[in-house]
């Protein structure tokens, strides 16, 4: 098992894009690393509106640059909680 171990940043690049919905803000990341977060938090499967919209409201041109070219649109349709319990044998409904 000869792996190279991660570096302290890469590691910390992890840890930010796996704990990312905690953050408030990642303005003052540099652009180089936001940009590495942005594909450890891809790849982990973590992207939610909120975290989308950490990374767009950074301003990082090569951030905001990748989302428009991977295509990834944050005006999604609010998800509609059905109000009925469905173990008292209601069906819940679709809309």
């Amino acid at each position: 098992m000869n792996s190279i171990p991660l570096s302290l940043l890469e590691t910390a690049a992890l840890t930010v894009a796996s704990n990312v919905s905690s953050y408030s803000s990642l303005d003052r990341v540099p652009e180089d690393l936001l940009l590495y977060i942005f594909t450890a938090v891809l790849q982990q499967g973590k992207l939610t509106p909120k975290v989308l919209r950490l990374f767009k409201e950074s301003g990082r041109t090569a951030v905001i640059e990748q989302i428009k070219a991977l295509g990834v649109k944050d005006d999604l349709p609010p998800v509609i909680r059905d109000s009925r319990n469905p173990w008292l044998g209601d069906k819940p409904s679709l809309f």
